[in-house]
């Protein structure tokens, strides 16, 4: 049997980031537009760890797309690096540890909500191994360590779970 999900985060950030539909309203709007699933993008004021933090509030939230006969597909969660959002993984300098206590915060967050697809990516644009306008800020080999070496932990902390990891590649 075939089904159909899609990606939340195209309510809360791109043209929406200003304005976000609440995620009651896209979570009626996906069912009404016939979507079997949600891969939720748990960003902003889209719920996330940070905004459930309990496990009764995150109960709520799974019977919310439950109760709307939508499952979740995946989940892709916050873990970029922006102004007041330090999160580096590729020029990491405390061997990932931020990225990784970041990190198990959100896969507790995915495991609560029965989330079993978790999406990684290097959270870091690919100009920091250089451009013609500007120099690299590590070495191409560190930094592929850096990720291998770090996305090994990931990989091991969501087996534990039960949460398989995919990375989107940009």
């Amino acid at each position: 049997m075939k089904r159909i999900s899609i990606g939340t985060w195209a309510y809360c950030v791109g043209p929406d980031m200003e304005k976000p539909i609440p995620f009651p309203e896209v979570v009626t709007g996906l069912k009404k537009l016939g979507f079997d699933g949600l891969e939720l993008g748990a960003f902003f004021s889209h719920p996330n760890p940070e905004n459930h933090p309990t496990l009764e509030s995150r109960k709520a939230l799974k019977s919310l797309g439950e109760g709307s006969g939508l499952s979740f597909s995946g989940i892709a969660t916050d873990m970029w690096d922006y102004p007041n959002h330090p999160c580096h993984l590729a020029d990491a300098t405390d061997g990932g540890a931020h990225y990784l206590s970041m990190l198990k915060k959100n896969l507790e967050f995915t495991r609560d909500l029965g989330i079993t697809l978790f999406r990684v990516d290097t959270v870091q644009p690919p100009d920091i191994l250089g451009t013609k306008e500007k120099p690299a800020t590590i070495a191409k080999n560190q930094a592929f360590d850096n990720v291998v070496k770090t996305w090994q932990q990931v990989c091991k902390m969501a087996a534990d779970m039960g949460i398989l990891v995919t990375w989107e590649f940009e």
